[in-house]
């Protein structure tokens, strides 16, 4: 192979092409004024594959730590009107997305799984760790939510009992039951 060094700003509106890339130092660039890459495609084996931390990747994205606390992959957005977002698809499958709203979204700061495909919210983290389903705005630890009959089960599959435990510290602990918002009596 050849080695081609570059100490100065080389500009193409083709593409460019290389073979192998190995750096001792950082890779930059910028094909846009907003000093990014623009699109960056890497090649290996007959499948688009990209290392970081490894010469020899084995998923199309591989990050590999040898040393240190480096914990990996981040997704970050600065825009408080926006959101960051993991989207996971498989062909011909449902949408769904991991993610953060910014602080100007209705799930603001908070941890969520999205069902894009039917545009619903299914688990919700909110900021004091209550926890949604059904719901982006959980009101308790669990709030569980769903138009219609709603049913939680706790179901042993083999030999054994399903529990509901209830402990209230040094206090009462109750089960109530409500309908239509009024109290109908408690356990």
């Amino acid at each position: 192979g050849e080695t081609i060094a570059v100490g100065q700003n080389v500009g193409t509106t083709d593409d460019v092409t290389f073979n192998n890339i190995t750096a001792t130092g950082n890779i930059s660039g910028s094909s846009t004024s907003t000093g990014s890459f623009g699109n960056l495609l890497v090649n290996g084996a007959g499948v688009s594959r990209v290392g970081i931390g490894t010469k020899t990747p084995s998923n199309q994205l591989h990050i590999k730590n040898t040393s240190g606390d480096n914990r990996g992959l981040m997704i970050e957005s600065t825009v408080a009107s926006s959101y960051s977002e993991l989207q996971l698809k498989g062909a011909g499958a449902k949408e769904f997305r991991l993610g953060t709203g910014g602080s100007a979204v209705h799930v603001a700061n908070q941890f969520y799984i999205y069902d894009a495909t039917s545009g619903v919210h299914r688990f919700d983290i909110d900021t004091d760790g209550n926890i949604g389903i059904g719901t982006t705005g959980p009101a308790y630890r669990l709030d569980v939510r769903k138009a219609g009959e709603t049913i939680i089960q706790a179901k042993a599959t083999s030999a054994g009992r399903a529990k509901l435990h209830l402990d209230a510290y040094n206090n009462i602990s109750e089960i109530y039951f409500i309908l239509n918002g009024s109290n109908k009596g408690a356990i």
